[in-house]
């Protein structure tokens, strides 16, 4: 299902926020905290939390809204209102769901664009693959354990060790099952012009992401320091056997 905002929320009176907003929308995996960064200008240091094959640590909470960083599929009164408080000139804000493609941003931002990243449904394993070995199978924000404790209790397995293989290979299966249910939304949604496809194989297209950027923020009239484009290399270094097409060197 699409997001659905409870019925209180039809009959606020919000004023709309005029400052430009980015909403990086995409399946988690996909480097979305990536592309993310890449607004934050030319002195942006990408790393990782737990994991230097992510960008997670490099992300300025002060630029994204309580409200956002819960990735839930509704918002309450209080997270409305709070987008009339926006302190930074700009909201860079990272949603690792589909669900969020049909919420009404356009009801509450008057400048703001879209960027989904959307990966071919044959790139899916791939993308489950990244998704568990750099972020989910390490104690995270979300899980103090990672998840391989709460696949053996969803699958319901027998109580004893199992090889670091199998455990490994049973919880990218279960990765890839729930990607493809968010995958679902992003299948039946219809674009719009505030919208950015960006398709997850050009993502080691530096050419193409610096195109991207600077689209946007033209675009949006914001006042951009410089693409990082060192920065942007090492990244796409590190994460290069989670391309499709291996062969592809990043230069």
């Amino acid at each position: 299902m699409g997001v659905i905002l409870p019925p209180t929320l039809n009959i606020l009176n919000t004023h709309m926020n005029t400052k430009p907003n980015i909403f990086v929308v995409y399946l988690a995996g996909t480097f979305g905290n990536f592309v993310a960064n890449l607004f934050y200008g030319a002195n942006v240091d990408i790393k990782g939390d737990v994991d230097q094959r992510n960008a997670h640590a490099s992300k300025k909470d002060a630029f994204t809204f309580d409200a956002f960083k819960k990735h839930n599929s509704t918002l309450s009164k209080q997270d409305i209102e709070s987008f009339d408080n926006q302190k930074t000139d700009i909201g860079i804000h990272t949603l690792p769901f589909y669900h969020w493609l049909d919420f009404d941003f356009a009801k509450y931002f008057s400048n703001h664009k879209k960027i989904i990243i959307v990966p071919d449904e044959a790139q899916i394993p791939m993308v489950a693959k990244r998704l568990y070995e750099v972020f989910l199978k390490h104690p995270n924000d979300l899980n103090s354990q990672g998840i391989k404790e709460i696949v053996l209790k969803n699958l319901n397995l027998p109580d004893k060790d199992y090889p670091e293989y199998f455990l490994d290979e049973i919880c990218i299966k279960e990765t890839i099952k729930n990607l493809n249910n968010d995958y679902r939304n992003w299948k039946r949604y219809k674009t719009n012009g505030n919208d950015l496809i960006m398709p997850f194989s050009k993502i080691k297209d530096i050419d193409f992401l610096e195109n991207c950027v600077f689209e946007v923020v033209n675009e949006m009239d914001i006042s951009y320091s410089g693409f990082p484009l060192y920065s942007v290399k090492n990244f796409l270094h590190k994460n290069q056997e989670y391309f499709v097409d291996t062969c592809s060197k990043i230069n």
